[in-house]
């Protein structure tokens, strides 16, 4: 049986839905919370790894050492043709592996809000929708690493989601739910204290995890399913 190594930054980011995508499809799943010291895993050829997020940026590598520890790990990760997915900071730490500038968008972009799959390809392999409403939280973004495919973008920021090789990249939380949703509030409220087109209410986002959610692991499932489909064999 495969493992899925989950790479967790902070207790309130969690794998979400992912975890139980594994449980169905009958792979083994080990955590690993870097905020506590926790060591990152020995990865054999055959197992996944996920990348979550977190308040932090890739950049905070002084503050938080183990963030550096993380990043050389991840490359090495990359290098070995491991099948990696990173969902908001996790796409960041991917991106930034693969060489390209992570930096801060034009504007926070918080709540359920609509993503275009632009890319054909990715459409039909994974059976994502062409416009899917999703969950964003971040602040930050990043460029398209040489030799990816853009697969997704929004009104607020160019590079949602992309694909090199092996490595998968997504900005936004397919993975979150209204349990996850809260804990994002509870412990990232402040960033809603004021208004603008990007950042929705506490209420329009828990609201948002109603309307939206279902649709989200649906999708979250068929992109799991192909990207670590070698994996399930």
């Amino acid at each position: 049986m495969r493992s899925l190594h989950i790479i967790q930054h902070v207790p309130c980011e969690g794998p979400g839905e992912i975890s139980g995508w594994a449980q169905t499809r009958g792979m083994i799943e080990h955590r690993v919370l870097m905020s506590e010291g926790e060591h990152l895993p020995e990865v054999e050829p055959g197992d996944g790894i996920c990348i979550m997020g977190g308040p932090m940026s890739v950049h905070d590598t002084n503050e938080l050492p183990w963030l550096l520890t993380e990043k050389v790990w991840l490359k090495q990760q990359i290098a070995a043709g491991r099948p990696v997915l990173g969902i908001c900071l996790g796409a960041q730490l991917i991106a930034e592996a693969l060489g390209a500038q992570v930096r801060s968008n034009l504007v926070s972009e918080i709540g359920w809000m609509p993503v275009t799959i632009s890319d054909t390809g990715f459409r039909e392999m994974t059976g994502a929708p062409e416009r899917l409403t999703v969950l964003h939280w971040h602040g930050e973004t990043f460029d398209l690493p040489q030799g990816a495919v853009r697969c997704a973008s929004s009104r607020f920021c160019e590079n949602q989601a992309f694909v090199h090789t092996r490595s998968l990249g997504l900005q936004f939380h397919l993975e979150a739910g209204k349990a996850e949703c809260a804990a994002f509030i509870d412990n990232a409220g402040d960033e809603l204290s004021h208004e603008a087109p990007s950042i929705q209410s506490a209420a329009a986002i828990l609201t948002g995890a109603e309307a939206y959610a279902a649709e989200s692991r649906e999708t979250l499932y068929r992109v799991l399913d192909w990207h670590f489909g070698a994996c399930l064999v």
